[in-house]
């Protein structure tokens, strides 16, 4: 596949998660680096590179030059392991992203649907948006390209009285799940200084979430059935369930490569 990069000012969105007590019974957690590095791999159809990724691993840095053959061994051993035991099929790349929902009112809300369009921070037109990741010395940008077609909604009339409830103040929480369509396994690309290997991938699913846990509304690709994929109705007699579940913190900032 050739990846369509526009001759543009490129941005990164780093997502820097806030860990708090109640986050360790979400069900839902972002992929580590690690799913990336492997999704990438398994898509490509290549061989990663596993001696690399150990010798620039905390585990064999830190362990005394007598012990790096056991250790580079075992951690290759594991990876490896790991590796082939991994299904990206399965294992979608899971994100989330704080955003805003901008709502667009039909005239008629009996007939006509409501519109949603999610903008992210710094979001403009004139970037290209790419999820990072950095695992064992290599540097990962995950591309999500039907991003721009997927991120406005139309909300039928009889959910729009549900949905409008939920937004609160519109600043949400938008969970991905991405799965990868093709990976640029010749040569990386450059962003500034850095090296990044492309992986694109389309949208699973994009379930947006208010500020106190709710889920207010969900998007399903026709292939994919989600975990979460139920008649927006039936979520109002779940909602403390729900709340109770998720506790997402999230302090995301777009970091450009280049000034604008």
């Amino acid at each position: 596949m050739i990846f369509r990069i526009k001759p543009f000012t490129l941005a990164i969105i780093c997502l820097l998660v806030s860990v708090s007590a109640g986050f360790a019974q979400s069900f839902i957690q972002n992929s580590s680096a690690q799913d990336v590095a492997f999704t990438f791999y398994k898509t490509a159809g290549a061989t990663p590179h596993y001696e690399r990724w150990v010798k620039a691993s905390e585990p064999y840095l830190s362990t005394p030059q007598a012990k790096w053959a056991k250790v580079l061994e075992d951690q290759k051993n594991f990876l490896r392991t790991s590796f082939d035991k991994f299904d990206p099929e399965s294992d979608l790349i899971i994100t989330k992203i704080k955003a805003r929902a901008m709502i667009e009112r039909p005239d008629d809300p009996e007939i006509d649907p409501m519109v949603i369009t999610l903008r992210f921070p710094h979001e403009r037109e004139d970037r290209e948006i790419f999820l990072p990741y950095e695992f064992g010395g290599d540097n990962f940008a995950v591309i999500i390209d039907d991003l721009n077609e997927r991120k406005v909604f139309e909300i039928p009339p009889k959910e729009t009285p549900y949905v409008t409830s939920h937004l609160g103040n519109r600043e949400i929480t938008a969970v991905f799940r991405l799965a990868a369509i093709s990976a640029d396994i010749e040569k990386p690309f450059m962003m500034g200084e850095e090296a990044y290997w492309l992986l694109a991938t389309n949208i699973a699913s994009l379930s947006l979430w208010n500020k106190t846990g709710v889920l207010v509304y969900e998007y399903i690709a026709p292939w994919y059935f989600s975990p979460a994929n139920e008649d927006i109705g039936s979520l109002k007699t779940k909602q403390e369930e729900i709340r109770d579940l998720l506790s997402i913190e999230i302090d995301p900032i777009l970091m450009p490569i280049q000034n604008p």
